[in-house]
């Protein structure tokens, strides 16, 4: 993986998850008071709009991963040796892109909430992780 692959993956990963923490902050603390009622802050259509723009170049920069990295890793007969953090972040970035998913099909209340409260907290595992994973010392396989 060359060094603009890179950037663009921690970029994509970075976009991402201001865009989504701009999304829990703008719904859950910013209700406006409106002449019908509680409404949602204007703003918030905008950034989820964004984060759907970004959110294809986070599973294209995912599949630059796989391609470069996973997959020559996950031939490897010696499980123990392979970075923890990079087989949690692979189970952590598949639920992540289901739930980001299905967040844009269910409809129930209670349902969207606890999703996405799943999706925040994936979110938030998998940037820390990608972080610690790139900054650790590579073991000798």
């Amino acid at each position: 993986m060359n060094k603009g692959e890179k950037k663009f993956i921690f970029l994509s990963f970075l976009l991402a998850g201001i865009t989504g923490g701009s999304i829990f902050i703008l719904d859950n603390f910013f209700k406006i008071d409106s002449h019908w009622g509680i409404s949602s802050h204007p703003f918030l259509t905008t950034v989820k709009s964004f984060h759907y723009l970004v959110t294809p170049l986070l599973i294209f920069s995912i599949g630059l991963i796989f391609k470069d990295h996973i997959s020559t890793k996950l031939k490897r007969i010696h499980l123990y040796k392979r970075k923890k953090t990079g087989l949690i972040l692979c189970g952590a970035l598949v639920l992540l892109t289901f739930s980001g998913q299905s967040l844009l099909i269910v409809t129930g209340e209670w349902m969207r909430k606890y999703l996405g409260y799943l999706h925040l907290g994936l979110g938030v595992i998998s940037i820390v992780l990608v972080f610690i994973h790139s900054k650790t010392e590579k073991k000798n396989i």
